[in-house]
C-alpha cells in the first residue's frame, strides 16, 4: 500500500520604486502572482449519478450549499453590516457583500459539495489555499498464490486498485484594489465585496486507475486481465461563472496465450538452403468499453447542458512472432466504434488490419 501526498505552491512578487524628493524609494503597484496544486479527495461524491439531462445531486448540493457559506463569510467579517438582499435568480436571502456569484462563496461551495464535506463545517481560510495536502493511494496485492489450492491451476495472481486526485488553481494575483482595512468595498454594480485575491479557474480532478484490476496467469501460459477506470474533471471558470464536468468511465478485458516452440521453414527464392525458424507466437485480444460525457453547467442561468461526449467500443487482436533475435513478424485488427450523445456528431467506425515486419537495431 503506497500513500502519497503533495502540495505545490508557488509566487513571484512584483511592484515598482519610485523616488521622492529626498531620494527615497516607495513601493507602488506591489502584485504578487502564482499557482497552486494539491493533493486532493473527492471520494465521498465519486459515485454519486447524474440523470440523461446531465443534473446531478452533487451540483445541487452546489447550489443550495451557497448560502450556508456566504452566512459563513459574513459572519466572519468583523465590518460586515449584518445587510441582506434577496437574489432574482435564485430567490434566496444573501448577505449584503456575499452574494450567489462571490468568488468566495462560489470556491468554498464548490470545495464542500465535491470533497462531500459539510458546508457548515469545511475549513475557510484568508487564502484560497487549503494547507494540508490529502492522500492518494495505490494498492497492489499478489498473495493469493500462497493457497496452494489456487496456486495449483495459476502461476501469478495480481489485485490492484488505485486512486489520484488534485486541487489546482493555475493563475492567482493579489487585488492591487483590495484594501484589507476596508474588506467591504463592493465591486462596481455588483452586490459582493472585493476580494483579496484573483482566482480565475479552478481544476478538481480524480481519476480511479483502476478501481479494481485483476490479472492472472495459469499455468498453461494463458492469462486474462480486467479492469474498470473512472475519472471525473471539475473546471470552475470564476469568469464567466461556469463549471465544465468531465466524466468517464472505461472497461477493459483482455486475454493473452503463448503457443511455444512453433517451427517452420522457408526455402530461398534463389535456390539456395531453407531457413528455419522456431519461436513462441503471442496471441492477445482486448475488448473496451470506454463512455465519456462532458457537461457545461451555467450557473448563473441554473442551466445544464451535454455538449459531448460519446459512448466507445475497441476491439484489439494482435499475433506476434519472432523470426530472430531482432526481427519480428507480427498480425494486428484493430476496430473502433463511436456513439456521440449529441445530435450535432455521428457515429463513426473505423477498422485497420495488416501485417508488420520489424527490425530492432538496438543490441
Amino acid at each position: 500500500i503506497d500513500f502519497d501526498g503533495t502540495r505545490v505552491y508557488a509566487e513571484r512578487f512584483t511592484a515598482n520604486y519610485r523616488a521622492d524628493a529626498d531620494s527615497v524609494f516607495h513601493e507602488y503597484s506591489p502584485l504578487h502572482r502564482g499557482s497552486f496544486s494539491m493533493s486532493y479527495t473527492m471520494i465521498r461524491t465519486s459515485f454519486d449519478g447524474r440523470d440523461s439531462t446531465g443534473d446531478s445531486k452533487t451540483y445541487d448540493t452546489f447550489l443550495s450549499e451557497r448560502p450556508v457559506i456566504a452566512e459563513r463569510l459574513a459572519r466572519g467579517n468583523p465590518l460586515w453590516q449584518e445587510e441582506y438582499y434577496t437574489d432574482s435568480v435564485t430567490g434566496d436571502l444573501y448577505p449584503v457583500g456575499y452574494g450567489p456569484n462571490s468568488q468566495s462563496v462560489l470556491y468554498y461551495s464548490l470545495l464542500s459539495a465535491y470533497s462531500g464535506q459539510s458546508a457548515s463545517s469545511i475549513a475557510i481560510y484568508d487564502s484560497p489555499f487549503p494547507k494540508f495536502p490529502l492522500p492518494n493511494w495505490r494498492i497492489t496485492f499478489n498473495g493469493l498464490t500462497n493457497i496452494d489450492a489456487i496456486a495449483k491451476l495459476f502461476r501469478a495472481i495480481n489485485i490492484s486498485s488505485g486512486y489520484r486526485s488534485m486541487l489546482s488553481i493555475n493563475s492567482w494575483e493579489t487585488n492591487v484594489t483590495f484594501d484589507k482595512d476596508n474588506p467591504v468595498e463592493l465591486y462596481p454594480n455588483s452586490p459582493n465585496y472585493l476580494t483579496a485575491f484573483n482566482v480565475g479557474v479552478v481544476t478538481m480532478m480524480e481519476q480511479f486507475s483502476p478501481l479494481i484490476g485483476l490479472d492472472v496467469t495459469m499455468h498453461n501460459s494463458l492469462s486474462a486481465r480486467i479492469e474498470y477506470k473512472r475519472s471525473r474533471t471539475l473546471t470552475m471558470s470564476f469568469s464567466n461563472n461556469q463549471i465544465t464536468e468531465i466524466v468517464g468511465s472505461e472497461v477493459v478485458v483482455g486475454l493473452g496465450y503463448r503457443i511455444k516452440s512453433i517451427k517452420f521453414s522457408m526455402k530461398s527464392i534463389n535456390g539456395g538452403g531453407k531457413t528455419n525458424f522456431n519461436s513462441d507466437l503471442n496471441l492477445k485480444l482486448d475488448f473496451g468499453i470506454r463512455d465519456n460525457l462532458t457537461i457545461l453547467r451555467r450557473i448563473d442561468e441554473l442551466n445544464n447542458q451535454i455538449s459531448a461526449g460519446s459512448k466507445q467500443y475497441t476491439l484489439n487482436f494482435s499475433a506476434d512472432y519472432m523470426l530472430s533475435q531482432s526481427l519480428q513478424l507480427r498480425a494486428y485488427y484493430n476496430w473502433t466504434s463511436n456513439s456521440p450523445y449529441v445530435s450535432s456528431q455521428f457515429p463513426n467506425a473505423t477498422t485497420s488490419a495488416g501485417f508488420s515486419l520489424r527490425f530492432n537495431l538496438a543490441q
